[in-house]
């Protein structure tokens, strides 16, 4: 089960993303300027943006055409492109409307960058309003894969942190 901890409670926003090349290879875990930053998170907040649309219209096709790939290889177990569960555990709940922020829980990070791929971890939060005006939602530990592809940045592959990954990254973090 993924860290959304929650319960498979997740994503949505609003931002247009007008790509920028990241032209310069920076190493894992390396310090980004703040370009490289910012174009780091317009590719999540992107993301975030049509996972949280498929949802609330209840249709994952419209996170699957601007990323046919994460229709793919999807495992449960590892938390590997599984949105498409968690739009099925929020049907129940009648989300109408919701909100994300990517870096609520801390900044983005980046594993690796070059000028092809890159990996991205967001640790941030998701509520979702409920049609009975409820709020539901939380935290959610998640690596975005990208690959350039035709001058853009496009998401490839979803990590989400299942909760045995997540209870081992804290105790890393702790150290």
């Amino acid at each position: 089960m993924s860290i959304v901890l929650f319960a498979l409670l997740l994503m949505t926003g609003c931002s247009e993303v007008s790509p920028s090349p990241i032209s310069e290879s920076v190493d894992a875990k390396a310090e980004l300027d703040l370009s490289h930053e910012e174009e780091l998170r317009s590719i999540a907040r992107e993301y975030m943006h049509y996972r949280t649309q498929a949802v609330l219209n209840r249709d994952m096709s419209i996170l699957w055409s601007k990323y046919p790939a994460l229709q793919e290889g999807m495992d449960r177990s590892l938390g590997i492109n599984t949105e498409r569960d968690q739009m099925k555990a929020m049907q129940q709940l009648d989300p109408i409307d919701a909100n994300f922020d990517i870096e609520s829980y801390g900044r983005i990070q980046v594993e690796s960058i070059d000028e092809s791929e890159i990996i991205i971890q967001v640790h941030g939060s998701m509520t979702y309003l409920r049609s009975d005006f409820m709020e539901s939602g939380g935290e959610y530990l998640m690596k975005l894969h990208a690959q350039r592809k035709e001058d853009r940045w496009v998401v490839v592959k979803t990590d989400e942190y299942t909760l045995p990954e997540y209870k081992e990254w804290l105790k890393n973090k702790e150290k």
